[in-house]
């Protein structure tokens, strides 16, 4: 489960950094 420190932007920001790195 994601922790309450775990927001939507964190969450999108790593999945941009995962779209940059393919």
């Amino acid at each position: 489960m994601l922790s309450e420190d775990f927001d939507v932007s964190t969450w999108q920001k790593i999945k941009a950094r995962i779209g940059l790195g393919l």
